[in-house]
């Protein structure tokens, strides 16, 4: 189904599936991206048969589960030759949720692979679930090549779109069950409001199918309500994760986000500005601190902080780190404070206690 989320996704798809061998390549490599159930997979499927249909050419689906698989598996059996040169044989290959690929050495032969395709003129085409530059898994080699070529978004799914789904999933449903009919209000409802993904659509065609031949009773929409309630979601503002939050922070000062959450604490990572947001001046710095992952820290990082801090705010500031939250206030008034409870009120001097007197006079003098 075609529609204002995947218009571009599927041109382009569909470009690569009608190409021949030794046609130009427009756009290499094609990354989509998309949230789940969204059709990202079932473009990459399409293309894989649609490419695969003629004699012209060899297309070949891959996971990237599968991927490191099978570099595992010919690196055990010493037959890492003969893998880079299958995968290097292919006109088009096709690696479906990238995400997920993971290891060093694992995403140094992609890396390859993906240089030698891309350079001998055959096309890739990629699936993940978020832009190249947010796969902070990937190597830098990887991400720079990936953006280097036609990106494209799969929005969410349109009221339309949803509907065309819904009567598309009906009729292959009917092929099996002739008896099998859902009204049109009900369509329109469950189109209206089951908004987040294709494969909640789905599975609310299959409860209405199940229900109806298991009960033998006629689709309702009172029935329809009552069976896919839990698929249907509230429109709630998209909430902010920690990890969006270390992502922007890491963007904008440009350093990575295994540094940001490390001891280390160089000068780059030590910005007043990051100082100042942890410190109390951000209105959710505690609830940013509540859900931060755990960093040891160090007499370093402490030292680091307050520097940071005294540089930010352009005068003396102390720290106090209690229960993973940083509580600044300059000394002055935290000295004042003191003073005005009574605290403060004996003498500096008196603190320290004085040592026992040593005589040197003659014992019988």
């Amino acid at each position: 189904m075609i529609g204002r989320s995947n218009t571009l996704a599927h041109a382009a798809a569909r470009q690569v599936a009608e190409g021949r061998r030794g046609d130009s390549v427009m756009f290499n490599p094609l990354y989509i991206h998309a949230g789940v159930g969204l059709g990202k997979t079932h473009l990459l499927q399409a293309v894989t048969w649609a490419g695969n249909s003629g004699s012209e050419r060899k297309v070949l689906y891959l996971t990237a589960e599968k991927f490191m698989y099978g570099f595992v598996a010919a690196l055990k059996t010493q037959t890492a030759l003969a893998f880079k040169e299958a995968l290097r044989g292919i006109d088009v290959l096709v690696i479906d949720d990238l995400q997920f690929l993971q290891g060093k050495s694992t995403q140094a032969e992609f890396c390859h692979t993906l240089n030698a395709l891309i350079d001998a003129g055959r096309q890739v085409v990629i699936a993940a679930d978020r832009p190249p530059s947010d796969l902070e898994s990937l190597d830098d080699r990887v991400r720079s090549r990936l953006a280097g070529g036609l990106v494209v978004e799969m929005g969410s799914l349109g009221e339309e779109l949803r509907l065309g789904i819904l009567k598309s999933r009906v009729a292959a449903a009917r092929a099996h069950h002739a008896s099998f009919d859902v009204p049109a209000p009900v369509l329109d409802y469950l189109a209206r409001t089951i908004t987040h993904n294709g494969r909640d659509l789905e599975g609310a065609i299959n409860r209405l199918l199940a229900h109806s031949k298991l009960n033998a009773q006629p689709v309702t929409l009172e029935m329809a309500e009552r069976e896919v309630r839990d698929l249907i979601r509230p429109q709630e503002p998209k909430r902010i994760k920690i990890e969006d939050i270390q992502r922007v922070v890491a963007r904008q000062y440009n350093v990575s986000r295994s540094d940001l959450l490390s001891s280390r604490r160089t000068r780059q990572c030590g910005s007043p500005a990051s100082g100042r947001d942890v410190s109390g001046e951000n209105p959710d710095a505690a609830l940013i601190a509540r859900n931060r992952p755990p960093v040891r820290r160090t007499r370093s990082h402490h030292g680091a902080a307050r520097r940071a801090q005294d540089r930010g705010a352009g005068e003396q500031g102390c720290f106090a780190f209690r229960r993973g939250r940083i509580a600044q206030a300059p000394i002055a008034e935290r000295v004042s404070a003191r003073q005005g409870s009574g605290e403060d009120a004996i003498d500096p001097s008196s603190r320290r206690r004085p040592g026992p007197v040593l005589s040197f006079a003659p014992a019988n003098a």
